[in-house]
């Protein structure tokens, strides 16, 4: 039987190679412990990986990667070794200079939130469609909000430029925005009081969005009411 937490195999009485489960464990270890990740992004195995180097597998992965989406892919003996996180797992995406948690469903960005409520919530948009395309997060109800950045990871096609913004205001945090890989913005606004919860659109400056990936990220305060 496995071990709860990790599944690393025990040693049981009057094992013979008792090496082959002790050095199952120290892999697994290696693999896990203070998990740095080279990329997240990755829709394929890289053609010559170094001993040890670990990634995040994407939805989607083709080659040795094909059915582990969500696991760490570690380079381990020549080889690739797959490691299920479990809900709470916490690494540092080196490409990105930037920390992720898995959920129990997905690799996201922690929440950065204590009593005064400061937030930075992070959310991926791809495979952009259409006339605007709109975030699933949203800036809260009674939050203040400072602004949204943003990069773009896969080139946005269909339209000259476009706007971060949210419904009737489509560039509040930035306009006329680069569409090629690595264009950024960083749209500080007000801050201003939000009232009702608005989720963050990006709306072309002119025809429709076919294709491309942009991260986004949402700054504000959610006030914290004192405990009784």
């Amino acid at each position: 039987m496995p071990s709860a937490n990790l599944a690393l195999p025990y040693l049981e009485a009057d094992q013979a190679q008792k090496h082959v489960p002790v050095n199952e464990v120290l892999q697994a270890l290696d693999a896990l412990v203070h998990l740095t990740l080279a990329d997240r992004n990755l829709t394929a195995p890289p053609g010559s990986p170094g001993e040890g180097v670990r990634y995040i597998v994407p939805t989607g992965a083709t080659g040795a990667w094909s059915g582990q989406a969500g696991k760490v892919a570690a380079r381990q003996a020549g080889a690739w070794m797959f490691y299920m996180p479990k809900a709470g797992h916490l690494a540092y995406v080196v490409d990105e200079a930037a920390f992720v948690v898995w959920s129990g469903s997905e690799w996201i960005a922690p929440a950065l939130a204590g009593f005064t409520g400061v937030t930075v919530a992070q959310e991926t948009l791809s495979s952009l469609s259409g006339a605007y395309v709109e975030t699933t997060t949203a800036f809260p109800a009674g939050s203040v909000v400072f602004g949204v950045s943003m990069r773009v990871t896969e080139a946005v096609t269909g339209v000259p430029s476009f706007g971060v913004g949210v419904s009737g205001e489509p560039s509040k945090f930035g306009g006329s925005l680069g569409t090629g890989v690595g264009s950024t913005n960083a749209g500080p606004v007000g801050p201003y009081g939000n009232y009702s919860n608005a989720k963050v659109r990006l709306t072309p400056t002119s025809g429709s969005f076919t294709g491309g990936t942009v991260k986004l990220a949402l700054h504000y305060c959610l006030m914290q009411v004192p405990a009784e």
